[in-house]
């Protein structure tokens, strides 16, 4: 058996030593030059040592290259391995963000449907909502409205909040928005 295999069987550190001496730069100049960097290239040479040493530990299992050659086939197939994952990530994120993006789209569709019909409504209604939306209180509506009661500014914020809902309900774009 190759003494690097043995090495790494027996967990020798001189011999893991070695391993890193001689083959950890020609790893890291491979990472290095796919995208990666030095603290990557120090993860997949461990990767490609505990690869070789689960192996070697079920049995059974010998190279028929140099020991150089495979060990440096392993680590690019544990980067070439990580690089595509990292991608799929990187795609799913992608995609979670367009989704972001539609939801922030549908979100404002439906703010411009609201205000549209808002301003189609008289000034009173205007008004009298956009106070209700600045969470002024019922007897402040009525103050600012100059109106009898705060029953009476309630049930005109009803009143308004149906004619809005109507208005919006029959615009063409509701229809759109409904659809998605």
């Amino acid at each position: 058996m190759n003494k690097y295999l043995e090495g790494i069987k027996q967990s020798d550190d001189s011999i893991l030593k070695e391993i890193y001496q001689n083959h950890f730069n020609v790893l890291k100049g491979f990472v290095l030059s796919n995208n990666g960097n030095e603290e990557d290239a120090k993860d997949v040479f461990q990767e490609a040592l505990i690869s070789i040493f689960k192996r070697l530990r079920k049995g059974d299992f010998e190279i028929e290259t140099t020991f150089a050659s495979y060990f440096f086939s392993a680590g690019k197939y544990i980067w070439f391995r990580k690089l595509k994952k990292n991608s799929k990530q990187q795609q799913i994120e992608n995609f979670d963000s367009q989704v972001d993006i539609e939801e922030e789209y549908l979100e404002e569709t439906k703010y411009n449907l609201f205000r549209n019909n808002l301003s189609k409504l008289g000034a009173d209604c205007q008004k009298v909502l956009n106070y209700y939306f600045e969470k002024k209180s019922f007897k402040e509506i009525a103050k600012l409205m100059a109106y009898k009661s705060e029953e009476y500014a309630r049930r005109k914020k009803y009143l308004c909040t149906k004619t809005l809902i109507k208005k919006v309900k029959i615009d063409p774009m509701y229809n759109q928005i409904k659809a998605v």
